[in-house]
């Protein structure tokens, strides 16, 4: 087993450090290793699918229409007549705006929009319309505005006109009731008022004309002031004879007088004033009634009204005799009209009683005063009741509209306000677009294969690439120009690590059967052969035997035979490859009976050991190294070892099979991208090798190598 190692090395045979401790690979270079190869189909079918994906991008979200209007508060109204809280200004009114912008979008006029269209047949009769209602309307008010803007969104933009000309009505007519209810209980209130007052007015008046009425005359204030100037008359006589009293003195009754006799009425009338009043009317009503006599009948109607009126003033003087004769006036003598004494004694009784009545009087003028005065405040506030009634409904009936008034009626809008068709159908194309490229990556990343050359160059952890050979059709590298200048290309960079002394040993293997490791280890056999190295081709993969079969080589005797007889190597096992120089083979053999595991590690290498002396390149093709025994038997004693990877290999056997190679402490690993494609050769053959290739194709076929065959 030769583990040993130059120290200089090349950079592309450089052990490569174990896979995990490299750098992270780079999520885009994984996503662009699995689309690698097929971005045109995976191009081609997203344009595809990306047609269908504009179709449901287009129809997912159809276009909205928004119809607009304004509903306008003013601030104050016009005055007709009357300052009034009908028309002054609003207290705090973008607050008042805000609060009617909520109460446009609130349930009650949304409940009420619903219910309108639904009757009208615009939309159907669901209870829950309301709500979907209230969410396609938006209402905004610009800030120190009275205007209150209303968006309705639909996607028929007749649905948005009708929604948005009804939640305005409805809103204007809920308004109006609400102002409505506001007025009606002001004027219920002041019709309230003005009854009231009416009643309490009426009621004070009543009770003071009944308490005037109870002292037997209407006009109270004429009667005491009668009567206080009665008071003052008898005072003045009462102080006229207080004077003259002291000087006069009392007469003495004389013998054969009569005795006293009451006061006549005309005496009566020198005492009060009133009596002396009623009997000159008297007087005056006898002396026309003679007069109308003179010139009229007694059925005339002015004497008979002249007889009434002197029968009421004969009732009044009658009744006024008796009050005079209830105060008890004495009795003077028939001699004259009595005493001083007497007089004034009568005189001081009709003063008092006039007195009393001056007082009662008083009395009864400030109750009746007091019932005035509240009956005037009553008036008052009637007055003011009946005027403020009156500024209200004038100012109401004759204004043209309220402060909630509708500026702008909604409109059938004839664009859509939104319309995001053409970004979702560019969504949903590259959606579609997108889904293709991700189907492919994921397929890639999820089942990794080698498809390309770069695909292996670009594992940061893997051997180096020594080269690639491209697919030949019929599996024979010998008549492709571009599979031999890679094989070549191979072989060069084989031979370019320096190597003494005894023969380079390199094995080729791979991760699988069939990926054409056996024509690849033939070739650069030949290759080597050509090159003037005394090259030996060992088919080692006593299973898949693929060396031997290309080479005709089934009947001969080889490495089977010789383990089986003990080792010893002799001509009998090495045969020389027809029609190549410095080439011998030794095929898998013949014997019967010989099973792989018989091969050895030691039998291999002692196999290895003598044969080093003898050649200059030995080449051993071995079974695949996840599944022989004589690969695990072959590579330990390899120089050089080769791992063919075929174009779609799963690239997680591959990992496997490097990392099985590492463990056998291989000291050179290297890979071959086999069954290329021909842009991988086309990117990775320079001119010289074309130009090779141009004058091998114009040497005639007799001069071209001929197809190889063993021989004994």
């Amino acid at each position: 087993m030769n583990t040993q190692q130059d120290s200089h090395l090349d950079a592309w045979m450089e052990p490569e450090a174990p896979q995990g401790q490299g750098q992270a690979t780079n999520p885009l270079l994984l996503v662009h290793r699995a689309l690698r190869g097929r971005y045109l189909i995976a191009l081609a079918i997203g344009a595809v699918l990306a047609i269908p994906g504009a179709l449901v991008g287009f129809r997912f979200m159809p276009p909205v229409y928004t119809s607009t209007g304004v509903v306008t508060i003013d601030p104050t109204k016009p005055v007709l007549l009357y300052d009034n809280e009908e028309n002054e200004a609003i207290t705090g009114f973008e607050s008042f705006v805000r609060s009617q912008a909520r109460t446009l979008e609130s349930p009650r006029v949304m409940q009420e929009a619903a219910k309108r269209l639904a009757e009208r047949g615009v939309m159907s009769p669901n209870p829950s319309n309301w709500v979907r209602l209230q969410r396609s309307t938006q209402v905004s008010v610009p800030r120190g505005s009275r205007d209150m803007i209303v968006n309705v969104t639909m996607r028929d933009p007749r649905l948005a006109k009708d929604a948005a000309e009804t939640i305005l009505k409805a809103y204007k007519e809920i308004a109006d009731e609400e102002s409505n209810s506001t007025w009606k209980a002001r004027e219920d209130g002041l019709k309230q008022i003005i009854s009231t007052s009416t009643t309490d007015r009426d009621s004070y008046l009543r009770l003071a004309r009944e308490k005037a009425q109870a002292q037997g005359t209407v006009d109270l204030d004429r009667r005491r002031l009668f009567v206080q100037e009665q008071v003052e008359a008898l005072d003045k006589q009462i102080q006229s004879l207080t004077i003259d009293l002291p000087a006069l003195r009392d007469p003495t009754p004389q013998e054969g007088e009569t005795t006293p006799q009451e006061l006549t009425p005309e005496e009566y009338a020198q005492l009060d004033t009133e009596l002396a009043s009623l009997m000159s009317q008297r007087r005056s009503i006898e002396q026309r009634m003679t007069s109308l006599l003179s010139r009229v009948t007694e059925r005339h109607s002015d004497y008979l009204a002249a007889q009434d009126e002197l029968k009421s003033v004969n009732r009044r003087i009658d009744t006024r005799l008796g009050q005079l004769k209830e105060m008890g006036l004495e009795e003077v003598t028939g001699a004259g009209i009595g005493s001083y004494r007497q007089r004034l004694a009568a005189l001081e009784r009709i003063r008092d009683k006039y007195a009393e009545e001056a007082a009662l009087l008083s009395g009864i003028a400030l109750q009746i005063d007091s019932l005035e005065a509240q009956a005037k405040n009553e008036q008052e506030r009637l007055d003011l009741a009946n005027q403020r009634l009156e500024s209200l409904t004038t100012e109401r009936q004759n204004a043209t509209e309220g402060r909630v008034r509708i500026a702008q009626e909604a409109e059938v809008p004839f664009r859509p306000s939104e319309d995001r068709r053409m970004p979702l159908a560019a969504m949903g194309a590259a959606g579609g677009f997108g889904i293709t490229l991700v189907a492919f990556a994921a397929y890639g990343i999820v089942r990794p294969r080698y498809r390309f050359v770069a695909d292996l160059e670009d594992e940061s952890a893997s051997p180096p690439v020594l080269g690639l050979v491209p697919q030949v059709s019929d599996g024979r590298i010998e008549g492709d120009e571009a599979a031999q200048a890679g094989v070549h290309q191979i072989r060069s960079l084989l031979e370019s690590v320096p190597h003494s002394g005894t023969a380079r040993v390199i094995v080729v293997t791979s991760a699988t059967a069939a990926e054409g490791k056996s024509t690849l280890a033939a070739a650069l056999s030949a290759s080597m052969a050509k090159a003037g190295r005394n090259t030996l081709l060992i088919d080692s993969d006593l299973i898949g035997r693929g060396v031997t079969s290309r080479l005709s080589a089934r009947r001969l005797s080889g490495l089977s035979d010789l383990v089986a007889d003990g080792g010893a190597i002799s001509d009998g096992y090495i045969h020389e490859v027809e029609g190549r120089s410095h080439l011998d083979l030794m095929p898998a053999g013949i014997a019967q009976g010989f099973e792989p595991e018989q091969l050895s590690s030691q039998a291999m290498e002692d196999l290895i050991h003598t044969l080093r002396n003898r050649y200059d390149a030995i080449v051993i093709d071995t079974g695949p190294i996840l599944g022989s025994l004589e690969a695990n038997a072959a590579v330990p004693q390899a120089d050089q070892v080769v791992l063919v990877v075929s174009r779609g290999q799963n690239a997680r056997l591959v990992k496997v099979a490097i990392d099985r190679l590492r463990r056998f402490q291989v000291g050179r690993i290297g890979l071959v991208f086999n069954r290329a494609a021909r842009a991988d050769i086309e990117r990775s053959t320079s001119a010289a090798s074309v130009s090779v290739r141009s004058r091998a194709s114009s040497r005639p076929a007799a001069e071209q190598a001929p197809p190889m065959s063993a021989s004994a």
